[in-house]
């Protein structure tokens, strides 16, 4: 923060509903304020926020940084975040030529997945996010080969019926449709 024109850091996330977003923005406030800066947040839910966003761009004149907290972007919004001059960090995303603070996603759902193995579960399956813009959500290929891989590593099936998708952000209506299906009962010969 060079300048020190604003004395603020823009936050930008993708929705508000999750505990994600919240436990980020509450971690990058206080060291913020110990530093003197002021938080400034904003919120782009949907593609067509994103698109105002992007296009506008209002953090330009508003903040000496930004960070951009797993906010789905496409290549041109990309460069029009080039253009506004600050320095720029990711979280919960990486991009090449950005400082970014990531979990490792394939890590994280081995370890998710060999735990619900040790609790006797055979039958495993995956909630996957589906951004209604059609943004790739950068975590899911890694968290899916994750999980593949804890699976196999258990000669266990990987079951692409249990594969489920959720609408980006998640909403009520798409946790209900994330639920797995009944399952059937086993066959008998007759």
């Amino acid at each position: 923060l060079a300048s020190r024109a604003t004395r603020r850091v823009g936050v930008v996330v993708p929705e508000t509903e999750s505990w994600f977003y919240y436990a980020v923005l509450f971690s990058i406030e206080p060291v913020l304020r110990a530093a003197g800066l002021d938080l400034l947040f904003y919120r782009v839910t949907g593609a067509a926020d994103r698109s105002t966003f992007f296009t506008e761009l209002p953090a330009r004149r508003n903040v000496d940084a930004l960070i951009l907290v797993a906010v789905p972007l496409a290549a041109e919004q990309l460069q029009r975040l080039d253009s506004i001059g600050v320095p720029i960090v990711l979280a919960g995303i990486r991009i090449e030529g950005y400082p970014s603070v990531c979990v490792d996603e394939a890590v994280a759902a081995r370890q998710g997945v060999n735990h619900l193995i040790r609790s006797a579960p055979r039958r495993i399956g995956m909630i996957r996010i589906v951004d209604p813009a059609g943004q790739a959500r950068q975590a899911d290929p890694r968290r899916e080969a994750g999980s593949r891989q804890a699976l196999t590593a258990h000669d266990l099936p990987v079951h692409p019926e249990l594969q489920r998708p959720v609408d980006f952000p998640p909403g009520r209506r798409a946790r209900a449709r994330a639920r797995p299906p009944t399952p059937r009962p086993p066959t008998t010969p007759p």
